[in-house]
C-alpha cells in the first residue's frame, strides 16, 4: 500500500472526473459520492472499458512503469496522468452509447465503493 495521501485538490479533480464521465451518459454520479481508493479503483476500471469500447487507446496518458490498481496511490494518479487536456480530451472521444453500457455494468460497484464496502 502506498504511503502517499490523498490531497483533498487530487480528491476534487477525480471527482470532476467522474462527474464529467457520467454526463457524457446524461447520467449522474452516486449519490453521497466520496472519493477514497476503492471509488478511484472502480472509475479506473470504468474508464478503461469504455477506452476499450471506443478504441480510444491513445488518448489515456500510461505512465512510465505500471499504473497502481489500489490504494491511495490511484487517487493520485488519476489526479495526476488523467486530469485536464488528457481527460477532456479522451472523454470528447468516449461514444456515449459505451458509456452508457459502462454505467450499466459498473454502477453498482461504484455505489459500493462510494459507501467503501
Amino acid at each position: 500500500m502506498s504511503t502517499e495521501t490523498a490531497a483533498a485538490d487530487d480528491k476534487h479533480k477525480l471527482k470532476q472526473m467522474i462527474v464529467a464521465f457520467y454526463a457524457i451518459a446524461n447520467d449522474k454520479p452516486p449519490a453521497g459520492l466520496e472519493i477514497n481508493e476503492r471509488v478511484a479503483g472502480v472509475f479506473s476500471t470504468m474508464l478503461d472499458e469504455a477506452r476499450k469500447c471506443t478504441n480510444s487507446v491513445a488518448y489515456v496518458p500510461i505512465p512510465f512503469g505500471s499504473k497502481p490498481t489500489s490504494g491511495t496511490g490511484v487517487v493520485i494518479w488519476m489526479a495526476k496522468e488523467v486530469w485536464g487536456m488528457a481527460f477532456d480530451s479522451f472523454s470528447e472521444e468516449l461514444n456515449s452509447a459505451c458509456v452508457k453500457g459502462v454505467l450499466r455494468n459498473w454502477n453498482t460497484k461504484m455505489k459500493m465503493a462510494t459507501l467503501n464496502i
